[in-house]
């Protein structure tokens, strides 16, 4: 019973943050402000920050490789970057001596250098033409090439990887206290990894149901699942290509 008693509560907690992420999307509409959205980030920050101070296990690499990417995003937005920089180390702090981790890269044998590579090309691809059949329905095609989508593209695949689905899980994972996930608490934490970045393509007063699903579906759950089942690597590379190919086609 006391088992019992606890799994619920832990469902409990993972639902309750799910509500709060949900709280965070609605409060700039609700409140006719766009820079509230910032709160979003700084929340993303401070979270971090305790991570950090919890776990007590950042590593010279992490920092580096923190840095690396970051200061790269900060080339399309400094805002990004910076965010991106503290959730890499907050996701990190607690991945280190996590059973439930996500890794950053997977490394060691040609096998999984050549399975990443593969992994990041195909997804990428196949969700890019996807993501352009459905944009192709409502804007017109401007194709051009230039160092800004380049950089706009990494700084997508880059930060949002990492701010809404690396951090996330790092968080599901500090409120389960690392224990083996329940298959609802696994479901609770694609949900939580995906239906949020999904809500911020939207406001209260322009939401569309229909593509908030999609967009769960079709790119969020995918990425959530590259991540969990292979590494963060893969994610953020297939999440480039996806952003590059849109920009190159639409330039927006």
């Amino acid at each position: 019973m006391n088992s019992k008693r606890i799994r619920n509560k832990t469902i409990f907690n993972l639902i309750s943050f799910l509500l709060i992420l949900i709280v965070l999307w609605l409060l700039p509409g609700a409140l006719r402000s766009e820079n509230l959205y910032i709160i979003w980030f700084l929340s993303a920050v401070v979270i971090s920050i305790f991570l950090m101070i919890r776990y007590k296990s950042i590593r010279k690499q992490d920092i580096l490789i923190a840095i690396f990417l970051g200061g790269i995003s900060m080339i399309s937005n400094r805002f990004f970057g910076i965010t991106a920089i503290f959730a890499y180390l907050g996701g990190q702090s607690v991945f280190h001596n996590s059973n439930n981790k996500i890794i950053v890269v997977k490394s060691g044998s040609k096998m999984n250098i050549t399975t990443t590579i593969l992994l990041t090309v195909v997804v990428g691809v196949v969700l890019g033409i996807i993501n352009l059949f459905f944009i192709n329905m409502g804007m017109e095609k401007n194709p051009g090439f230039g160092l800004e989508w380049l950089s706009k593209a990494f700084r997508a695949g880059v930060t949002e990887e990492i701010i809404y689905r690396f951090l996330l899980f790092a968080i599901c994972v500090h409120i389960t206290k690392d224990k083996v996930l329940s298959k609802i608490e696994n479901y609770l934490c694609y949900i939580i990894m995906s239906l949020p970045h999904a809500l911020t393509h939207f406001t209260i007063y322009n939401i569309n149901v229909v593509s908030v699903i999609g967009l769960f579906l079709i790119f969020g759950l995918p990425f959530a699942l590259l991540q969990r089942k292979h590494d963060l690597t893969t994610a953020m590379g297939s999440h480039f290509i996806v952003d590059f190919m849109r920009f190159c086609v639409f330039r927006a």
